[in-house]
């Protein structure tokens, strides 16, 4: 029997290093366990978390599981042994056998759109990978979202910084997450700029990654000599998740090219609209200008700046 011990202890340390599980992970219901005591064959058993985030241990009852690791399991387990088997020091393994199934979907400009069955820490990268990864020339990877299940939020994410590199917005995936990749066909959102206000050929023009404030500019050939205030150049960014507001983002182009002071030159995003400010108050046509351009973003704002609610 002991010999038959061992051999049941061998195979869980098996099974868990195949599921390469980790003393971080933190038990979730309809997650599956084994639990063995070495030399003790009666004890090994196989139980669930159930729905209320408990497990029914064998010759001890119910322990709370959710949210705890293994290893806290473990912990109970020697101290209840010890306490009502009178065992004088027990070896206890608590692996998993099987991890819960988490289920996450991807939509939107991908190759394999899709609901995906991932793995325990897998992160929103993963799932677009699963998805097949964006859609060339179509997808606006930097306007993505994501959504957490059984919540209204929507999370903007920019996963061209993410393919850069920045995991800041990387999250762990959850049963139910959606990731959405915009189709600048089909999503409404533009895959373009527009430079406004006091430049030589405001307009709308294709965007491309990596754009900055000042590549935008010299697409509108530039400012106007006399007119354009370059020290008070706007970028204004609709808020993806928060379809009432924009931020803005201030560039001063005469710091920039004083190169001991100089800001960033701004990187842009799609639908991204740059407003180079006048030198006086601007007239009636300047004006109407730019509330165009504002209803180019988005025609139901109705409040703050020219309809604008401004995030500063």
């Amino acid at each position: 029997m002991a010999r038959f011990g061992i051999i049941v202890m061998l195979m869980l340390v098996c099974v868990a290093g195949a599921l390469g599980q980790s003393g971080t992970y933190r038990l979730k219901p309809d997650d599956i366990l084994v639990i063995a005591v070495y030399g003790e064959t009666q004890i090994t058993s196989q139980v669930p978390v159930g729905p209320d985030g408990n497990i029914s241990a064998p010759f001890v009852g119910v322990l709370q599981a959710e949210g705890r690791t293994t290893s806290d399991i473990e912990a109970d387990l020697i101290r209840l042994y010890k306490e009502k088997l009178q065992l004088r020091n027990p070896k206890v393994s608590v692996t998993i056998f099987r991890y819960r199934t988490v289920r996450a979907t991807v939509s939107g400009a991908v190759n394999r759109p899709g609901t995906y069955e991932m793995r325990p820490g897998d992160t929103i990268m993963a799932l677009l990978g699963f998805g097949g990864s964006p859609v060339v020339d179509r997808a606006i990877i930097r306007r993505a979202t994501f959504r957490r299940a059984n919540s209204k939020e929507v999370i903007p994410v920019d996963l061209q910084a993410m393919q850069n590199g920045d995991a800041s917005q990387d999250y762990v995936i959850e049963d139910g997450d959606i990731l959405t990749v915009p189709d600048d066909v089909t999503s409404g959102l533009s895959n373009t700029i527009s430079v406004m206000g006091a430049v030589q050929a405001p307009n709308t023009y294709p965007f491309r990654a990596g754009m900055r404030v000042m590549d935008a500019l010299s697409m509108a050939r530039g400012d106007i000599p006399g007119r354009s205030k370059v020290s008070e150049i706007y970028v204004i960014r609709p808020q993806l998740g928060q379809p009432n507001y924009v931020s803005r983002l201030t560039f001063n182009m005469v710091k920039f090219k004083d190169k001991r002071i100089g800001p960033e030159n701004i990187e842009l995003i799609a639908g991204d609209m740059v407003y180079v400010s006048f030198n006086k108050t601007p007239n009636i046509q300047d004006i109407g200008t730019f509330v165009n351009a504002a209803f180019f973003i988005q025609r139901s704002l109705s409040e703050g700046i020219f309809g604008f609610r401004i995030f500063r």
